[in-house]
């Protein structure tokens, strides 16, 4: 492989890799450690709907709920009997150690107290993510577009002067 094929590899390898970091970085100083989700059912109406998406700020210390967290958040937590499942739900009364959490669609608040063990935070945004979200993979789709038309462009004029260089007779 000539010199000139072997730079241009390893020139459009460390570009990908640049960017890939760059957008890694952008992402994660962005959310940081905050979980994004979607919600998923209708009993924090009207507050939040069906699919929206919501950043949840995660809890900061052990003892979050005696310190941080007050009636009328809306917290995010681990299912009481189903630690996988996370709900979001609104704090309305504060309880020893815990959160007696409800639904804002909900008639009747539900039947657990969330313990500092599965609170996972507070939500802290709500809609404004959707259009960041977009805006990112739009932008990557666009660079990774430009990058893979860059590579195309680049390898054909590489071939074309392979071929238009007569081999030298000797």
């Amino acid at each position: 492989m000539e010199k000139r094929v072997v730079l241009l590899i390893v020139c459009i390898a460390g570009l990908v890799c640049v960017l890939s970091l760059y957008f890694w970085a952008a992402f994660v100083g962005f959310f940081g450690e905050r979980r994004v989700l979607r919600v998923m059912s209708g009993s924090m109406t009207p507050a939040l709907n069906v699919t929206d998406m919501i950043l949840v700020q995660p809890v900061s210390s052990v003892s979050a709920i005696s310190v941080g967290y007050e009636t009328g958040d809306i917290i995010c937590f681990s299912k009481p009997g189903n630690p996988t499942e996370l709900i979001v739900h609104r704090a309305v009364e504060r309880v020893g150690n815990g959160l007696i959490t409800k639904g804002d669609r909900n008639s009747s608040p539900d039947y657990w107290t969330v313990t500092d063990e599965q609170l996972v935070g507070r939500v802290v945004e709500v809609n404004s993510l959707p259009l960041v979200i977009l805006t990112t993979s739009l932008l990557w789709s666009v660079i990774s577009i430009a990058l893979v038309f860059a590579i195309i462009v680049l390898s054909a004029s590489i071939l074309s002067r392979r071929e238009r260089i007569p081999a030298s007779e000797g």
